[in-house]
């Protein structure tokens, strides 16, 4: 029994060790000193404090209340890593939007006065460069950054991307991304709406608290 005790212990630390690392990849850009709290309390799951003696009995309701304090403030940091996360993906995503609005902004105002043939080597020159400079960006980009970006564009020009892609390119192209994306619960459509929509205003706050001065 004492033998099969141990190899339980030890697979469920490896269990453990595997989910902390988890947990570990989702918050590591984040610097949050939640995440050292949470992996204390996680890894002490299966510590014996939870099965001490008779007299240490103190210690063990101490600890359970200890735990309860956590819990009624759980909605409010819950909120805070919410907030923190969306934060964190603005900060990474809204100097790449600003970059791609004055390509879009440049092109327009050369194409007021160039001929469409010149105006159409304009938009083949800027997205070689777009690709050659931003591409690898973009692509390291998750779901939810990408998201931040559609709207961040549709903040600075007023145009969703698919609108874009339909002026820049055309409709065909524009109806086959947004097809394909929207398998993947993508959505190139989508619009920024501070004064409707809660995280496009929690955006809002970031980027005149962090970029506006």
């Amino acid at each position: 029994m004492f033998l099969l005790r141990e190899l339980l212990k030890r697979k469920i630390k490896k269990i453990n060790l595997i989910i902390l690392c988890c947990i570990f990849q989702i918050f590591k850009k984040l610097n949050l000193k939640y995440f050292f709290l949470i992996a204390y309390f996680f890894l002490n799951k299966s510590n014996p404090i939870f099965c001490q003696n008779q007299d240490s009995l103190n210690k063990k309701i101490f600890f359970i209340d200890t735990l309860r304090e956590i819990n009624l403030k759980e909605k409010k940091t819950n909120n805070r890593f919410e907030y923190l996360i969306l934060k964190n993906k603005v900060l990474k995503v809204y100097p790449l939007a600003s970059i791609l609005c004055e390509k879009i902004k440049y092109i327009d105002s050369k194409s007021n006065s160039v001929s469409k043939f010149r105006n159409k080597k304009i938009i083949k020159l800027e997205k070689k460069k777009i690709k050659s400079e931003y591409i690898d960006r973009i692509k390291m980009l998750t779901y939810s950054e990408g998201k931040i970006l559609c709207k961040l564009i549709y903040r600075e020009t007023g145009l969703t991307v698919y609108q874009i892609i339909s002026k820049y390119q055309n409709k065909i192209n524009a109806n086959l991304w947004y097809k394909i994306l929207k398998l993947y619960n993508g959505n190139i459509k989508i619009i920024y709406d501070p004064n409707k929509i809660k995280e496009d205003n929690e955006i809002e706050n970031i980027i005149n608290n962090q970029f506006i001065k």
